[in-house]
């Protein structure tokens, strides 16, 4: 019988070892990203589509002016400058063919480069204002013409026409003959004028009037004064030519 040895060891027993589950899927807490993992390498473009990057916004086709816009055109000279105004606005101003305020508003244009806009743009305002009645003293060639009655614009067209008559036979400058222009537009104007005329008329001698009707000096200037009021005067060439002529005969110091 075999007696066991008692000072021999034991191994201990082992402890089982705990099992780790097995994991599956992705990890419970997501590993922190790197802060360069979003920067681009070198040389390499920004990643960002274009389609994030604000577009340039385009300027409208307003904000220039167009090339074949009159508005914008400088014009070589002073006298190309043209008036744009209705003719009521040109008349509710007093504005005439060689107005002298129209003249200073075009060598003004001219001499600063203003482009044709510029002067389109002051006559506008000027007649705005005049139609406000916010322009004191302005020219009212309605109001001058009713006070010459309903022959007034006859008896304006017989002033303007002496005066040139005065002008062509020599008897007063062009300055003067400017200065006489200027008085026809006003109802006092025209009257001072048909003054002159007719003491101009008695110191040259002209026949006065006889009981048996007008003298032939008479009669020329009557008809002067029919053609003179005549539509025709001013439009036609030819008729407006023969009225002068006749005119400067019927009131010349000779009546020849």
């Amino acid at each position: 019988m075999t007696t066991p040895d008692t000072n021999a060891t034991t191994p201990p027993a082992e402890t089982p070892k705990a099992e780790t589950p097995a994991t599956t899927g992705a990890p419970s807490t997501p590993p922190e990203p790197s802060p360069d993992a979003d920067a681009p390498k070198s040389g390499e473009s920004d990643p960002k589509p274009a389609a994030d990057k604000p577009a340039d916004t385009p300027k409208p086709e307003g904000d220039k002016p167009a090339a074949d816009d009159p508005r914008a055109v400088v014009p070589d000279t002073p006298e190309a400058y043209a008036v744009n105004v209705s003719d009521e606005v040109k008349t509710g101003l007093g504005l005439t063919d060689d107005d002298p305020m129209v003249k200073a508003l075009q060598a003004h244009a001219h001499d600063t480069k203003k482009p044709q806009g510029w002067l389109d743009d002051v006559m506008e305002a000027a007649g705005v204002l005049n139609a406000k009645g916010l322009l004191d003293g302005v020219f009212d060639p309605a109001a001058e013409l009713a006070k010459m009655g309903e022959n007034g614009a006859a008896l304006r067209t017989e002033a303007e026409t002496y005066a040139g008559a005065l002008k062509e036979r020599g008897e007063i400058s062009e300055d003067a003959y400017g200065e006489l222009m200027s008085l026809t537009p006003t109802a006092a104007g025209v009257e001072l004028i048909r003054y002159f005329r007719k003491a101009a008329n008695q110191e040259a001698g002209f026949d006065a009037p006889s009981e048996g009707g007008p003298t032939s000096q008479e009669v020329l200037q009557q008809k002067a004064q029919e053609m003179a009021r005549d539509p025709k005067y001013g439009t036609d060439r030819a008729f407006t030519k023969e009225a002068d002529a006749l005119w400067i005969k019927a009131y010349s110091k000779t009546g020849s």
